[in-house]
């Protein structure tokens, strides 16, 4: 399927869903899909200007987690966001960054494991970055994550943020 048909398709989905946490869900799964991970392997954070500070939309788990400031040197959701440009990194878990978010267990009883693969971009919304969007591979090791992201795919995700992004920030 093409990414324009993907985006048409996922916005009158989108439209029909009043419920917030039903349309982050809806997000995260089609991105998983997409990409082949799973919906908890995608991170949606949102800007809060006021306080200088990003937060997690989703996964719903993290959103409580507390908050990254805008002046933090070693996140990528902040630097994608800072800097408006998207990232692909393949060797992640040898990048220095924020890993506090990666010793949380997303579901109970099951042991977090590290981000070895990440693609970051950010969201764009009337003009302006409101957040990141971010999918990740996780895994013991490089090998175990499964294969490299590609410059296609980080393209492919650039598109579905701008796509979704107007309902990402009614879900804020």
């Amino acid at each position: 399927m093409k990414m324009s048909e993907l985006c048409s398709r996922l916005d009158a989905r989108l439209v029909a869903i009043s419920s917030d946490s039903e349309r982050l869900e809806t997000i995260a799964g089609v991105i998983g899909q997409v990409f082949k991970v799973s919906s908890e392997d995608v991170a949606v954070f949102i800007c809060d200007e006021p306080k200088e500070r990003i937060y997690f939309l989703w996964p719903l788990r993290l959103r409580s987690s507390g908050f990254i400031p805008m002046t933090s040197h070693n996140s990528l959701a902040v630097r994608t966001i800072r800097e408006n440009r998207p990232d692909l990194n393949n060797s992640f878990s040898s990048t220095p960054h924020a890993s506090i978010f990666e010793r949380v267990s997303i579901a109970p009883g099951v042991q977090p494991l590290p981000i070895q693969k990440i693609m970051s971009v950010p969201l764009p919304h009337q003009g302006k970055i409101i957040g990141a969007l971010q999918v990740s591979r996780k895994g013991e090791s490089l090998p175990s994550a499964g294969e490299d992201f590609t410059v296609t795919q980080l393209d492919a995700l650039g598109r579905i943020a701008a796509c979704v992004a107007r309902f990402i920030i009614q879900s804020s």
